[in-house]
């Protein structure tokens, strides 16, 4: 009988740390993504279009407080609410300002400022192309469905004039930003 119960607590122990796991996969740009989420770590792999080169990120969800190294990961690994999440802290810190934003701080805590400037630089970044690849996103979404007619004329007549305009003032805007030797 002591045997029973000792097997019983055993299997129950195994059983109760026993974790569902769910896994999706999707495109993001030729790269295909598959994000795992179990009861305590969520994983993302990232493979090229071909498969030659994979990446993995791994974190434990019951991390409180994520760093921003951990979202630029996921961010750019094409996670869309960690690259929300990242947006809002970039989107916080322009506007809710810093003590680094004073001239006393900035010169007596110049390291500090100093990193504070160059994550709030990182993050920007990375933000900066995931909303790029969304807007993308968003464009051939909208220009597929102006297509099979979904949308009115003149919304679509005028949202493929607006993006001609764009697509021309990039090239002058590129050529001006590039720098002289």
């Amino acid at each position: 009988m002591k045997t029973f119960f000792g097997l019983l607590f055993i299997l129950v122990s195994v059983s109760a740390r026993t974790q569902s796991t769910t896994c999706e996969s999707y495109k993001v740009d030729d790269d295909s993504v598959t994000v795992c989420t179990s009861d305590e770590y969520k994983s993302v792999m990232r493979c090229t279009g071909d498969g030659s080169k994979c990446t993995n990120t791994t974190r434990r969800l019951a991390d409180e407080e994520e760093s921003d190294e951990n979202l630029r990961k996921f961010c750019t690994a094409g996670i869309k609410d960690d690259c929300s999440e990242l947006a809002t802290r970039v989107d916080v810190r322009k506007t809710g300002g810093s003590i680094c934003d004073q001239d006393y701080f900035r010169t007596h805590e110049a390291e500090k400022c100093k990193k504070e400037a160059d994550e709030l630089k990182l993050n920007e970044e990375v933000v900066g192309k995931w909303l790029e690849r969304e807007e993308a996103k968003d464009t051939a979404k909208r220009l597929e469905l102006c297509d099979k007619k979904v949308y009115e004329k003149d919304y679509c007549d005028a949202f493929k004039k607006k993006q001609q305009a764009k697509a021309q003032s990039q090239p002058a805007k590129e050529a001006h930003e590039e720098p002289s030797h």
